[in-house]
């Protein structure tokens, strides 16, 4: 299958001035670039020009060396390479190099364009080289062969994230005085005081597990964190593969009302009493700020939809309920290596889009038979790898016969703060709107 953009009609991003700059930068004072713009363009691959991608590496390997990097000993380090198209050896080339840039306070934006343009080069690649292959190939499901491709895409913009974001703590100190003077830049708070004066919040870039027997009221809560970060200005994407979106509609209905389920759709509520709650929800940011999704039945159509949308526009929490349910399309062999690897890529979602992701899990027959009922985080069902890449890890149940609607909650795991029994509180539970 062609895949090359040479037979594109379109200029090929690329920008050489920008290339022998950082060469230049790197010449002119290589203690100084080397170790930023290394660590950015790795193995030189982000280079267009040939001879400029050599001319970087060898750079690169004398510096790991602890040679002398100049001019002189370059051109003595290149002899014998094939020389530079259109010069007479590398001695020209590095010449130009060193004297495109006139200073190297700059050497980080010279390496910053290069990676853009390598990513919109490889973008480029793999949308002609799917486009191709729907042309020309038989593709037995489009869809499957189409999120491939954009799982490569992603991962070229996730590649250069991870290759720019070099920060020391001089370069962060700004963003850390930010963050201590205003805490919602963060994490982003629950809404329930009992939680959020437990954990302060979850904080962004981080997975939050909420596990429980099935009936405690894992969703409620859910919906209830939803309901408050929504109504406080936040955007939240929730995705629930345990019940259709209407039933959560509803249950959002009752979570404002106080009314059942059953009251609002039968002869509980008119139809014109019906209406003005309809009207009444739209004016609240929670109608505009949250947004359901029940059509995803896999892991990777989740993160492709989270992914896209948070390009759009900034998401602050995203809510799945619950991981259990959800298909992965890798065979590990087993399901608990499936859950595993759902729970990495969830992970990393979460870090890609800096956004708070909670996740609903199931728990397995562990607290049912023990006498207080009480959970333990190695009872997550069908794999242990959620506990060790969760950020945090809350516990519901109820205690044997208690009808009076509380139910216990505690952090048995927080990486930024307290777990324990001591964190062990009493939420209120109102049956009637499903709300904590």
């Amino acid at each position: 299958m062609a895949d090359s953009l040479a037979t594109v009609d379109r200029p090929i991003p690329t920008d050489y001035d920008a290339e022998m700059s950082v060469i230049g930068d790197m010449l002119n004072s290589t203690e100084k670039v080397v170790p930023v713009v290394v660590p950015m363009l790795g193995d030189g691959a982000a280079f267009f020009c040939p001879d400029l991608r050599v001319a970087y590496n060898v750079v690169a390997e004398m510096f790991e060396k602890d040679k002398p990097v100049d001019l002189v000993t370059m051109s003595h380090e290149m002899k014998g390479m094939p020389c530079p198209v259109g010069k007479h050896g590398w001695e020209d080339l590095l010449i130009d190099c060193s004297q495109t840039t006139p200073t190297v306070l700059n050497a980080e934006h010279h390496a910053n364009i290069v990676l853009e343009n390598y990513v919109k080069r490889e973008a480029a690649r793999l949308c002609f080289a799917c486009a191709t292959g729907l042309c020309e190939s038989k593709i037995d499901d489009a869809h499957e062969y189409i999120r491939e491709y954009a799982d490569k895409i992603l991962a070229t913009l996730e590649h250069q994230a991870d290759r720019s974001d070099t920060k020391s703590f001089l370069d962060s100190q700004d963003e850390l005085r930010a963050e201590k003077r205003n805490p919602m830049r963060a994490a982003v708070m629950t809404g329930i005081n009992r939680i959020d004066h437990q954990i302060d919040g979850i904080r962004r870039g981080q997975v939050c597990v909420v596990a429980a027997r099935p009936s405690i009221g894992k969703t409620a809560l859910a919906l209830s964190i939803a309901y408050n970060v929504g109504n406080a200005g936040g955007n939240v994407l929730f995705f629930t593969v345990e019940m259709p979106s209407f039933d959560i509609l509803m249950r959002l209905m009752s979570l404002n009302t106080g009314r059942t389920a059953s009251e609002i759709m039968g002869d509980g509520m008119g139809v014109e009493e019906f209406d003005h709650v309809c009207e009444l929800m739209a004016m609240k940011d929670s109608a505009k700020n949250i947004r359901f999704n029940d059509s995803v039945r896999s892991v990777d159509q989740l993160i492709n939809v989270a992914s896209v949308i948070s390009m759009r526009q900034r998401v602050d929490l995203i809510v799945v309920d619950y991981l259990q349910l959800l298909d992965n399309r890798k065979s590990h062999g087993s399901r608990e290596r499936e859950v595993a690897d759902m729970s990495k890529r969830v992970k990393h979602l979460a870090r890609s889009t800096n956004t708070a992701v909670l996740l609903v899990s199931q728990l397995n027959r562990g607290p049912a038979g023990r006498e207080n009922g009480r959970p333990a985080m190695h009872e997550l069902r069908e794999s242990g790898a959620i506990e060790q890449d969760a950020d945090q890890v809350w516990m519901m149940w109820r205690d044997d016969g208690d009808l009076s609607g509380s139910v216990r909650w505690f952090v048995c795991k927080n990486r930024n703060g307290r777990a324990g029994d001591d964190t062990t509180e009493f939420l209120n539970f109102h049956n009637a709107s499903m709300r904590f």
